[in-house]
C-alpha cells in the first residue's frame, strides 16, 4: 500500500476517489493494524461521510481509525451518530458494547447488546454476551453487598445463556459459563449465610446454596462432554461435590485431574 497521504493526495472532491481512499485505509488497517496518517484518514472518512458516501461502511472504518488512533473521546460520538441514520444495523451495536464494556461500564454495554437483540433476535452470541454482561453486573453487585441487585442480575443472566443454548443446543461455552453461574452464586449465598446469626434463617439460605450447586452440575457435566479434559470444569465439579458431600463423586473427578496432571 502507499501511504495515507500518497493516496489521499490525488483525490481532491472525487467523492468516489474518497470512497476509495477510506477503503484503502481499512484495508490497510485490518491487514497491518497500523496506519501512517490517522488525521488524512479521519478527514477523508468525515467527507464521505458528509457527502453521503459509502454508507454505513465509511462508519465502520472512522470507528476503526478513531480506535487504532487512541481518540476515544470520538468512538462513541461516531457511533451515536451513525446509529441516528442506520438504527437497525446490528454491527454499530455490537461496537457501542465493546466500548462500553471496555470502560467497564456494564449498564451502558448492556442496553447496546438489547438493542442489538431487537435488530437480530436469533442471534446466539448476542444472548451469551448479555449472559456474560449480567453475569459480570451479579459479581460486581455482590462486591458492593448489594444482594438483591445481584440475585436480579443472576437470573437475567441465567435467562440469557439458557437463551444460547436454545438457539444453540451444541454451544459448549454457554453450558459451562452457566454451570459457573450457578456455582458462583452459590457459593455468594453460602457466604452470606454464614454470616448470619439466625441458625434457622442460615439453614434456609444454605439450602439454596446447595440447590444452586446441583443445579449447576448438568451444565458442566454437558460442558465436559465438548471437551472432556476441560480443567476448570473438572475442578468447579470437584468443589459441587465437596461442598454437597458427595465423596464418590469428588473421587471421580480428582481422579480425571490426576490423570490431566492435576
Amino acid at each position: 500500500f502507499a501511504s495515507s497521504v500518497e493516496i489521499y493526495s490525488v483525490i481532491g472532491n472525487d467523492t468516489v476517489g474518497m470512497t476509495n481512499a477510506v477503503r484503502a485505509a481499512g484495508e490497510q488497517l485490518r491487514k497491518t493494524g497500523e496506519l501512517k496518517n490517522y488525521e488524512e484518514a479521519y478527514k477523508y472518512c468525515r467527507l464521505s461521510v458528509d457527502n453521503n458516501c459509502g454508507g454505513v461502511a465509511i462508519y465502520h472504518t472512522m470507528i476503526k481509525v478513531l480506535k487504532a488512533d487512541s481518540n476515544e473521546t470520538k468512538v462513541i460520538k461516531v457511533i451515536e451518530e451513525a446509529k441516528k441514520k442506520y438504527p437497525k444495523d446490528l454491527s454499530l451495536n455490537i461496537e457501542e458494547f465493546y466500548y462500553w464494556f471496555n470502560k467497564g461500564n456494564s449498564h451502558k454495554a448492556q442496553e447496546a447488546l438489547q438493542k442489538a437483540v431487537e435488530a437480530d433476535p436469533n442471534n446466539k452470541d448476542l444472548h451469551f454476551n448479555i449472559g456474560h454482561t449480567y453475569d459480570k453486573m451479579s459479581k460486581d453487585a455482590h462486591k458492593e453487598g448489594k444482594t438483591d441487585e445481584a440475585l436480579e442480575f443472576f437470573n437475567k443472566s441465567s435467562e440469557a445463556y439458557k437463551k444460547a443454548i436454545e438457539l444453540d443446543a451444541d454451544y459448549a461455552d454457554a453450558y459451562y459459563s452457566l454451570g459457573y453461574l450457578y456455582y458462583f452464586q452459590a457459593l455468594e449465598i453460602k457466604n452470606i449465610a454464614g454470616d448470619l446469626k439466625n441458625q434457622a434463617q442460615a439453614d434456609i439460605e444454605t439450602a439454596k446454596a446447595d440447590k444452586l450447586m446441583l443445579d449447576a452440575i448438568p451444565y458442566l457435566e454437558t460442558s465436559l462432554t465438548f471437551d472432556s479434559q476441560d480443567v476448570n470444569a473438572l475442578k468447579i465439579l470437584g468443589s459441587i461435590y465437596v461442598n454437597i458431600d458427595n465423596e464418590e463423586k469428588y473421587m471421580e473427578i480428582k481422579a480425571q485431574l490426576k490423570a490431566l496432571g492435576q
